[in-house]
């Protein structure tokens, strides 16, 4: 029987050096293919729910104008920026975040999308 004490004590202490081995890696973040088909100027909100759901967050950002006299400017268009959090955990349970990060123009298509 020690012969086999002796095995079951091995393989033990394999798994344990494999797992602190292992401790501090995570799953490498990629971007998933539903995020891939997302394309800027043609990508309507309408199809990010339908590839991603809902957002974890929605923001809204109104029009900045300038004025000169009688003349306005237009700097910047309203837009919706929404921000999804995928991540990954390693095996001490530490958490990475990577926020992605979509903006829409006042018609409702992506005018960019960044992580």
């Amino acid at each position: 029987m020690s012969g086999a004490n002796n095995v079951t004590r091995l393989l033990k202490h394999g798994v344990m050096l494999m797992l602190l081995a292992t401790a501090g890696c995570t799953l490498p973040f990629t971007q998933p293919p539903a995020e891939q088909k997302i394309v800027a100027g043609r990508t309507t909100k309408s199809e990010v729910l339908f590839l991603l759901g809902e957002p974890d967050r929605m923001f809204s950002s109104g029009a900045v104008k300038a004025v000169s006299g009688d003349k306005e400017f237009v700097l910047q268009d309203p837009s919706e920026i929404w921000l999804y959090y995928p991540s990954a955990v390693n095996l001490l349970d530490l958490i990475e975040f990577k926020t992605l990060r979509i903006v829409f123009d006042s018609q409702g298509i992506v005018t960019y999308h960044t992580h």
